[in-house]
């Protein structure tokens, strides 16, 4: 049962549309736990997305396991709430396959395939971030170290032994090893003017990812979606700090998310708030140490415990707004968080959605397929930035960081000139 779970659980962050997860968050109608989405998807839309993606499975069993899963949105352990989530359904899969040790999250060497098939659709971060948010819940703990490696290893000490003798790494692709989606979303999130022209470039290109969403006849654009979730991300981190997000903002949030030329006539007010926080609470990177110096994520703390200065700091403010918010969430107590649940859902459908368009998970196979994914790995990322520089840093720290390597040899693609290709 929880195989299926695992292997279903993508669907709720990639399948449900977010205009309609938006849609309930605003309806003044919804009662109860059969009314928002991150209660309790449309059961019509998930048994079709069950039967899109493992078309192996008759409509009776698919609606078996919808079934199945909507009894397990309700099922909760050791804190308190009793209400029907999709965020419980994060805790029971990760509970049996992630332990702690010294902070870093392991995977449990047994449930290593399935948790690779499960997380590589997603990401890690949504569920690591989720199960250290509950686990602090049931213990009572404060977390500070955010800045834990961004691939989870085994818990096996034969094969951790055997790795930490050393390593040489002679066939090491640049920026396929470093965090592109990360880097990008991060980027995305905290610089959101001037992107028409990038977005559109990749909606011309069609999308990587083929995917049907359910619950909605007309998908926002990339460019749209990605746009809400930068103002949810904001009027969320506001929440969670206790900043006025209407002193800043003179929009009506309800019609931002779900009007497009709404959004775009308030996108300047997005930018300066996210300037504002910048200024009041994103931590400037040390331009010795990191070569930086500037404030790349506001999300990223001033008070940092100096265990996060590694080479995955950049990491950290995501990680850190997505604990908050599940922190909040499995606690039950805060009404300015609970209140904006399904703002927090679809902002993470719009992450995964955008992931999928920059991180290779569509299944298809062919070297045209590689080289799609390819020319996409930096489309973000503005030149002569923080994050530009960042890309190629973050990829050879984190690796020596993070493992015993005895020798790196790394590889990068041709450019178009001998110019540019010097400067890469």
């Amino acid at each position: 049962m929880q195989t299926i779970i695992s292997k279903i659980l993508p669907l709720l962050w990639l399948k449900i549309s977010p205009s309609s997860i938006l849609k309930s968050s605003f309806d003044a109608s919804c009662k109860g736990n059969d009314a928002h989405l991150h209660n309790r998807p449309n059961k019509r839309s998930l048994v079709n997305a069950i039967i899109d993606f493992a078309p192996n499975y008759s409509e009776d069993e698919a609606g078996n396991i919808q079934k199945m899963l909507f009894k397990r949105l309700g099922d909760r352990n050791e804190i308190g709430g009793n209400e029907d989530s999709v965020f419980n359904l994060l805790i029971q899969v990760t509970d049996e396959m992630l332990i702690e040790k010294n902070g870093e999250p392991l995977c449990k060497y047994a449930k290593l395939l399935r948790w690779n098939m499960m997380s590589h659709k997603l990401g890690q971060d949504i569920f690591t971030t989720s199960y250290f948010a509950y686990r602090d819940c049931v213990m009572s703990n404060k977390r500070h170290y955010m800045a834990w490696s961004p691939i989870v290893r085994s818990d096996n000490i034969r094969i951790q032994t055997l790795l930490g003798k050393g390593l040489a790494e002679n066939h090491f692709h640049l920026k396929g090893s470093a965090q592109i989606f990360d880097i990008n979303w991060v980027s995305l999130m905290n610089d959101i003017l001037h992107r028409h022209d990038t977005f559109s470039e990749m909606q011309a290109s069609g999308r990587l990812f083929p995917i049907v969403l359910y619950g909605t006849n007309v998908p926002d654009t990339f460019y749209n979606e990605f746009k809400q979730a930068a103002l949810i991300r904001t009027f969320l981190f506001a929440q969670l700090n206790g900043v006025s997000f209407k002193d800043s903002f003179t929009g009506s949030l309800e019609q931002c998310l779900t009007m497009s030329e709404e959004l775009e006539i308030h996108t300047y007010e997005v930018h300066r708030f996210i300037d504002l926080l910048k200024y009041e609470y994103g931590r400037r990177m040390d331009k010795e140490k990191d070569g930086f110096g500037k404030v790349a994520d506001y999300a990223i703390p001033k008070n940092l415990v100096k265990r996060n200065n590694n080479a995955n700091l950049l990491l950290v403010g995501e990680r850190k707004f997505l604990y908050d918010m599940f922190k909040e969430i499995y606690r039950g107590r805060k009404k300015q968080i609970l209140d904006y649940q399904d703002l927090f859902y679809a902002y993470l459908v719009i992450k995964a959605r955008l992931r999928a368009e920059l991180i290779q998970v569509n299944d298809l196979v062919g070297f045209k397929n590689f080289a799609n994914y390819q020319d996409r790995k930096t489309l973000f990322i503005k030149q002569k930035n923080i994050f530009e520089k960042a890309i190629y840093k973050m990829a050879v720290d984190s690796t020596r960081h993070n493992q015993n390597i005895s020798s790196l040899e790394a590889r990068i693609t041709p450019e178009i000139n001998p110019m540019v290709l010097k400067k890469q």
